[in-house]
């Protein structure tokens, strides 16, 4: 099915949600259909506007056609949000990871230092008895 918003508002600049829900109760009595939007006339469409008309077509097939510059931007800005907000979730995700590996590696480190530790103190007082040994041998 083909919108022509102008046709269909009878105004050049589209500012709010409202004008965008009275579209979507149009385009929503033909569920199945995929959706070309036309924007032949239309000066202007704020962000509001073209946020609430896209993002409740996010589900159909959607076509934005005689669109001009303004538009076009303002309509992949909001088609880009979703995504960057995934990338975010994932750098988060990412982020939560690679501190539970680094509070394990810490762990692990700790225990390698105690363990040396131990040893460390084990060999010094073999040393020392050693050296107690030989000190008496020499008496």
């Amino acid at each position: 099915m083909e919108i022509k918003i102008y046709e269909y508002v009878e105004i050049d600049t589209l500012r709010h949600r409202e004008t965008a829900q009275k579209l979507l109760q149009t385009i929503n009595q033909h569920p199945d259909e995929p959706v070309t939007l036309n924007f032949k006339g239309i000066n202007f469409a704020s962000r509001a506007f073209l946020h609430e008309l896209l993002s409740n077509l996010k589900n159909r097939e959607t076509t934005l056609t005689n669109t001009n510059q303004q538009i076009q931007q303002t309509a992949e800005t909001i088609h880009s949000k979703p995504t960057l907000k995934l990338k975010t979730t994932k750098i988060k995700q990412l982020n939560s990871r690679n501190e539970a590996t680094n509070n394990q590696t810490l762990r692990e480190a700790e225990k390698a230092a105690e363990t040396l530790g131990k040893l460390l103190s084990q060999t010094q007082e073999d040393e020392i008895k050693r050296s107690i040994k030989e000190d008496h041998k020499k008496r």
